[in-house]
């Protein structure tokens, strides 16, 4: 019986390159898209770099005892160090059920602008899109964003000095009181960070001038 030759199918090495550069371009691409996206929505760079004024940023912060209405839930907090994302994770865990009632995502930034950064990053990674309101009458850091699922659980974004802070409640206390008790620490400690770098310069002045 006779036949065609079966055709060799020999790879280019020039042509598979280009296809994974193409594939990772338009990844890439896609993202900064998705991020162009969600700046537009969220008005982005009509507050980006606006904030009260910080003579210092902070260069560390830890989660203070923060009051969490579990009902009488018995709750476990486990914290971790994400650091492929530069977060540190502190997870509130219903003892009986092993489930996560609380979660908060705190992201100590290089500076103020790349805590707002971080604001829209978050935006642009989320599976849902769900859209978060601008909360500007609440006191809570320099800009808040919030969100309520239903059924009792809520999420709130906020940035202070150089701090970005995620909450997501499925506990009694909302993400917003919540938010109120961390910011207010946050912001004590931008003010000890002030009045220190104040001192500093007095004593710097005083030196000088002897």
């Amino acid at each position: 019986m006779s036949g065609c030759p079966r055709r060799q199918n020999k790879e280019n090495p020039s042509m598979k390159k280009f296809i994974l550069l193409f594939c990772f371009a338009t990844l890439v691409d896609g993202g900064d898209i998705l991020r162009q996206r969600c700046a537009l929505v969220y008005d982005f760079h009509s507050w980006r770099g606006k904030s009260e004024v910080y003579i210092r940023t902070l260069e560390s912060w830890q989660l203070p005892c923060i009051n969490v209405n579990t009902n009488g839930i018995d709750v476990y907090v486990k914290s971790d160090f994400v650091r492929e994302e530069n977060i540190m994770r502190y997870l509130f865990f219903d003892e009986s059920k092993q489930d996560v009632i609380l979660r908060i995502d705190v992201n100590i930034c290089k500076d103020i602008l790349a805590a707002h950064d971080a604001i829209i990053d978050d935006f642009s990674n989320m599976a849902s899109t769900r859209r978060f309101k601008k909360i500007t009458d609440m006191g809570i850091g320099d800009h808040l964003f919030y969100s309520s699922f239903g059924n009792g659980c809520d999420s709130c974004v906020f940035a202070r000095n150089n701090l970005k802070v995620s909450i997501y409640s499925r506990c009694r206390s909302s993400a917003l009181d919540i938010a109120r008790q961390i910011d207010a620490d946050v912001l004590n400690a931008s003010k000890r960070e002030t009045r220190f770098e104040e001192s500093r310069k007095t004593r710097e002045k005083k030196r000088n001038k002897k």
